[in-house]
């Protein structure tokens, strides 16, 4: 019956357009934050898959964080009323307007790709006057073992500071005085089917938290 109601109104629509199930969207987002609460996490919505006004207002009312990818994206998420607090910020290329801008709206975090972009944070954060929450993003150097082109874990992918310049650089990193490294961000691929990948992960993420 609602399938026939959806096409009928379609029909009515010049195209092409957009077509959005608000009352979906609200029906995921009951089941996904009712299950995330159980076990203390909090969600971060990518809001490069979808800006539209409406998508992230009714996202937002549900207390919902976000996932920033551009310093665009930042802005898009603070105007649209999101709590600063629940803003994660990660990309790589920033510039520092945009970092500028991240540090003065008082966001969760900026996830690092490099240890040059630290320096930098830390020294935006001096001018401000402010100590900035971070990530850092490792490129662990592991096959997936899915295909090559959504592979973003190997050494020679673009993201990320390599697993053995994590460590050997452990002390520098903490050295600077206006970050706050509060955690570890990690992306080695999409659709991966292999369990063993996620044991060789974890284990490379214990060693670089006790050594940080």
């Amino acid at each position: 019956m609602l399938s026939r109601q959806v096409a009928d109104k379609l029909l009515q629509k010049e195209t092409p357009f957009y077509f959005y199930d608000l009352g979906l969207l609200e029906k995921t987002l009951k089941t996904l934050t009712g299950e995330a609460e159980k076990y203390g996490y909090s969600i971060h919505y990518a809001i490069k898959a979808n800006c539209d006004p409406r998508v992230i207002e009714t996202i937002r009312r549900y207390g919902v964080g976000i996932d920033c990818a551009s310093g665009n994206e930042v802005r898009c998420a603070i105007e649209a009323g999101f709590d600063p607090q629940k803003v994660v910020y990660a990309g790589v290329g920033k510039r520092d307007k945009e970092i500028r801008y991240a540090i003065e709206q008082g966001i969760f975090c900026i996830n690092c790709e490099s240890l040059e972009e630290m320096h930098v944070i830390d020294r935006i954060a001096a001018e401000a006057g402010k100590k900035v929450t971070v990530g850092v993003r490792v490129n662990p150097d592991i096959d997936p073992k899915t295909n090559h082109c959504i592979d973003t874990g190997q050494a020679d992918c673009k993201f990320g500071i390599s697993y053995e310049e994590v460590q050997s650089k452990a002390a520098e990193i903490l050295s600077l005085e206006h970050l706050d490294v509060k955690g570890i961000h990690l992306h080695i691929g999409s659709q991966i089917r292999n369990f063993g990948v996620y044991n060789e992960l974890c284990d490379k993420v214990n060693a670089i938290v006790e050594n940080l």
